[in-house]
């Protein structure tokens, strides 16, 4: 574990930054503050770092930490804050009422495990890869660092009953269900194939970050619009289901011919470049609003900053640059040099 100290620690960082700080859902102000900064890092940073170790130990695939990062979104908000079942819920606005049927929010539900999956997840793990292309396609953890983090992922648990946040035990027991059955498929996925370079083949990163916007603009729209305007909700479900297979089926077909870091930069900048934007927003409307978005520019031009830093990074990259660490390596404690931690 010592080995991969650095991708740990920012992977840590990364996932409750880009979940919680770049999304609004936790301000500056809050963020920062050392508590609320340790537990979401136990939440979310733990959360994202077993499922990238599942995935790498299992062979697997972004698809299959897709299904992980779903499990996640329902563990946060369905067993932990419960806002799936709360229709007092503070972020719900129409969604107390819209969308919600037999005891559960299903709008709010689907489109913020979507949210987990991709923002909370995936695009963290992605951006820690990038980082450290050396360490990619090994485990980081040994059998110590799993039970460590798996006992800080789980001890959020008690968030739930000490704020006072309740769900029935049939609610509870069928998001257990549905986060076992998610796991299952997960681990189950047919082995990936393996990623191309990426450097000379494949469609360019502006097709990867143009399709990552629209599904950012999609997820947006059946969240924050369409419950206003008089959609029918099982519309607004069907729209919100469609985006993510829409869009992960336009990058397969052309990540198939070389899917490489360039890409994942390109989908990554794609999908962060709205949230960026609404940082701004947030930040100029501060004065019009109930809570402090004092810092939010701040936080969008710190990761505009990052993004286009470790644009320049990959894109200064050989082909033939990419290395990795073998597993007898990783598995042996083999020190790695200074350049590549």
């Amino acid at each position: 574990m010592k080995n991969h100290r650095w991708p740990i620690i920012t992977l840590l960082i990364l996932a409750p930054a880009t979940g919680e700080l770049l999304s609004g859902s936790a301000l500056p102000a809050e963020f920062f503050n050392p508590f609320t900064f340790l537990l979401l890092m136990a939440l979310y940073g733990s959360g994202a770092l077993l499922i990238r170790e599942a995935a790498r130990r299992w062979g697997q695939g972004w698809a299959s930490i897709l299904l992980l990062g779903l499990a996640y979104g329902i563990y946060e908000e369905g067993l932990v804050v419960r806002s799936f079942f709360d229709p007092t819920w503070s972020d719900l606005g129409v969604l107390a009422e819209y969308g919600r049927y037999l005891g559960v929010n299903w709008v709010w539900a689907l489109e913020l495990s979507i949210f987990h999956a991709v923002i909370s997840i995936m695009i963290p793990i992605m951006l820690v890869e990038m980082l450290f292309p050396a360490h990619r396609d090994v485990p980081w953890l040994n059998r110590s660092g799993l039970i460590l983090f798996a006992l800080f992922l789980l001890s959020t648990l008690a968030m739930g009953p000490l704020l006072g946040m309740h769900a029935s035990p049939l609610a509870l027991a069928g998001s257990v269900m549905v986060i076992g059955l998610l796991l299952l498929l997960a681990h189950r996925w047919p082995a990936r194939i393996r990623d191309g370079d990426g450097m000379r083949r494949g469609f360019v990163a502006g097709w990867f970050t143009f399709l990552g916007f629209m599904g950012a603009v999609g997820w947006l729209i059946a969240i924050f619009v369409l419950p206003g305007s008089g959609v029918p909700a099982p519309v607004d479900l069907f729209f919100g289901a469609l985006w993510p297979p829409l869009i992960a089926g336009l990058v397969w077909v052309p990540g198939r011919r070389g899917w490489g870091d360039r890409q994942q930069w390109g989908l990554v900048a794609g999908i962060l470049l709205l949230f960026i934007f609404l940082a701004f927003i947030a930040e100029a409307d501060n004065a019009a609003r109930s809570d402090n978005t004092a810092g939010m520019a701040f936080v969008g031009l710190a990761f505009l900053g990052f993004l286009t830093g470790l644009g320049v990074k990959i894109w200064r990259r050989q082909p033939a640059a990419r290395q990795t660490v073998s597993k007898n390596d990783a598995l042996s404690g083999v020190r790695l040099p200074k350049s590549l931690s």
